[in-house]
């Protein structure tokens, strides 16, 4: 075992509760620290979920419903002010046909009771829309897909960065950690445990967890006396313990500023942001690292909180909304605002290569021999001269580029190749690997190729990446069973419900990210194709199925008769051809084939351990013996002006 595996280890196990720990049973009662208001009858009685709140949410004057809503996203709410940063993002998607009542609620997790009681209440205020997008915790994620409430796979959103304890500015009860909490004239408030359940018990299993992990306790103190004390009453103290009325991250604050709370443990970027906005009224005291860099103590809780697309008969206007919220809360837009306001992305897994994928995993010796697989992928690492991950729709042309390329560097070593959708190579380059077959493989490329410059910007903006040019060229056309037996001419023909069809995905598959949806969208047939969804190894209509590697399927599909026809690079047509298939093109015209913008790019990233290496092979990618190469494959030659290197834009 190496020493950072060690660490990470240790760093696991020391962040975790010891197993043995065992908290006491809560058996006191908070008291509610409030505002004093008058409680005004509602016109209609109270409906659940009601997020009437004393502190923030009080809307006695404003009465009606709201309805007929073209999105609406139901989501905790203690990661506001990052979302508020990014709504109008995604109504600027919208300008040209602007969306009708979208909206968000940001508070307690009630987006199941929302959903089954189609109402959700802010006093004479309802709101009867239904959501098409929920932001929560894993438990509640996990309730919605029981429920049968979920459309596709939950992903995973943002994370915290722990707990800090929320005072009042100058901090004059010179709290400074989680056992001042149990003092004598400290008082505490909670979320409320009736409520917010899931905020109270992480809130209170932060203090004693912290507590229980600190070598150093005060003298005669346990982590379970102090649970006793705040919680069960030992302090003799009725008001020790306070809670809130409904919406935490609202009622904690003000208890703390107007109440009769001298502390609030809360999320260290709700407490950052309350200190922000109210710098005269609050501090933070950090519960590890400092203010302004947390560094968890042990024993602490990090909590991942997870997006999921909602079913419901949602009109194409409806999908198409759904669809772009969630590619804006994926977006980097959002990760940026994450990370201005104290949150981040979870740690990210290894990227999967999907089952059978043999002929896309290969190392290329210098002797001429060839290994594929997993074997390919033991001896990248520590075999390879040079690691070149590529669009995989290349993977027909490399054997001869590769080779060439050794023959004229007589230098050039073994050479690494990786080719799958470069969306997914661009997943894995940010994990820091890959797995495959029950094995974890961690390694970074030499070189990145892909089929659009937005991949490469994503790089740069990591600084991982800042150099590229212009290497070949393709197009789009379909391919079809030999005989075109469904008559098929074009685009248009794939908004037929006879055929049965198969497209690249939408999410990480380049043709389509970049190329064939702009077509489909032209032709007004995203709508349709897609039914709303962004997904791949789905299907998206009755007749309509995207891949997981189109490159592989597609092909595989037709000659198995199982598809009629697929949206796919003129090169891969070729290929099939050249290999005997029953296939055959349907050509595009320019506008559909998009001839004149498909562009493959490329360049070496900043961290390539074989730097001179990976310059030669561009260097060689400049040539004529290269451009030959691909060219012998159906590939459009770059022209002087492209195979410049240049700065990413």
């Amino acid at each position: 075992m190496n020493k950072n595996t060690l660490a990470l280890l240790l760093a696991a196990f020391s962040l975790a509760p010891a197993a043995h720990a065992e908290m006491p049973n809560i058996t006191g009662k908070p008291v509610i620290d409030a505002p004093p208001i008058l409680e005004w009858p509602l016109d209609g009685g109270v409906a659940k979920p009601n997020l009437h709140n004393p502190t923030s949410n009080t809307l006695y004057d404003l009465h009606g419903k709201v309805d007929g809503c073209d999105l609406v996203l139901s989501t905790e709410g203690n990661y506001h002010m990052a979302l508020r940063d990014v709504w109008p993002l995604v109504l600027a998607k919208f300008k040209d046909d602007p969306l009708h009542n979208a909206l968000y609620t940001t508070s307690p997790p009630v987006v199941v009771a929302q959903i089954e009681k189609g109402v959700v209440q802010f006093d004479n205020l309802d709101i009867r829309c239904r959501p098409s997008v929920a932001v929560a915790n894993k438990g509640v994620i996990d309730k919605l897909a029981a429920a049968g409430l979920a459309d596709g796979e939950p992903r995973a959103l943002y994370q915290d960065r722990g707990e800090v304890i929320l005072v009042k500015s100058g901090n004059p009860k010179r709290i400074a950690g989680v056992w001042d909490l149990g003092r004598e004239g400290v008082r505490l408030v909670t979320p409320n445990p009736d409520l917010e359940t899931g905020a109270y018990q992480n809130y209170r299993d932060a203090i004693y967890h912290i507590a229980k992990a600190d070598p150093n306790p005060p003298k005669d103190w346990t982590a379970e006396k102090l649970i006793d004390t705040i919680f069960n009453g030992a302090s003799g103290d009725p008001h020790k313990w306070l809670t809130g009325a409904r919406i935490h991250h609202r009622d904690e604050p003000w208890s703390v500023a107007y109440g009769r709370a001298d502390a609030a443990v809360i999320l260290y970027h709700l407490g950052r942001y309350t200190k922000q906005t109210f710098p005269a009224a609050f501090d933070v005291v950090p519960l590890g690292g400092s203010a302004e860099n947390p560094q968890p103590l042990p024993g602490t809780k990090v909590d991942i909180r997870y997006v999921v697309a909602l079913k419901g008969d949602w009109t194409p206007k409806q999908k198409a909304a759904r669809a772009a919220l969630i590619d804006t809360l994926m977006s980097e837009d959002f990760s940026i605002a994450l990370e201005r306001h104290g949150l981040k992305r979870p740690a990210v897994a290894l990227e999967p290569i999907p089952p059978n994928k043999d002929n896309d995993l290969r190392l290329f010796y210098r002797d001429g021999a060839l290994i594929k697989g997993s074997a390919a992928l033991e001896k990248m690492s520590t075999g390879a001269n040079l690691t070149l991950w590529l669009a995989g729709n290349q993977f027909f042309a490399m054997e001869d580029v590769i080779r060439t390329f050794q023959k004229e560097n007589p230098g050039a070593g073994n050479v690494g190749l990786i080719t799958l959708p470069p969306g997914v190579i661009l997943k894995a380059i940010n994990a820091g690997g890959w797995t495959y077959e029950g094995k974890e493989y961690r390694m970074q490329p030499d070189i990145y190729g892909s089929v659009d410059l937005g991949h490469l910007k994503k790089l740069k903006a990591s600084g991982a990446m800042d150099q590229y040019m212009i290497y070949t060229h393709n197009a789009l056309d379909l391919m079809v069973v030999k005989g075109n037996p469904k008559k098929i001419k074009g685009i248009d023909d794939l908004g037929r419900d006879d055929l049965k069809i198969m497209l690249p995905n939408p999410i990480d598959e380049g043709i389509m990210t970049f190329y064939a949806r702009k077509v489909l969208q032209n032709h007004k047939l995203w709508d349709k194709i897609s039914g709303g969804r962004e997904c791949k190894a789905c299907d998206t209509t009755p007749n309509v199925h995207f891949t997981v590697v189109h490159h592989r399927e597609i092909p595989d599909g037709i000659k198995a008769g199982a598809v009629d026809v697929g949206i796919v690079w003129a090169t891969e047509t070729k290929n099939a051809l050249d290999e005997g298939h029953a296939v055959e093109t349907v050509a595009l015209p320019p506008e559909d084939s998009l001839i004149d913008e498909v562009s493959y790019v490329i360049g070496s990233l900043t961290g390539s351990t074989h730097k001179d290496d990976a310059k030669k092979y561009l260097s060689f990618l400049q040539s004529e013996k290269a451009q030959d190469a691909y060219a012998r494959f159906g590939f459009v030659k770059a022209s002087t002006a492209d195979l410049q290197i240049r700065a990413i834009p």
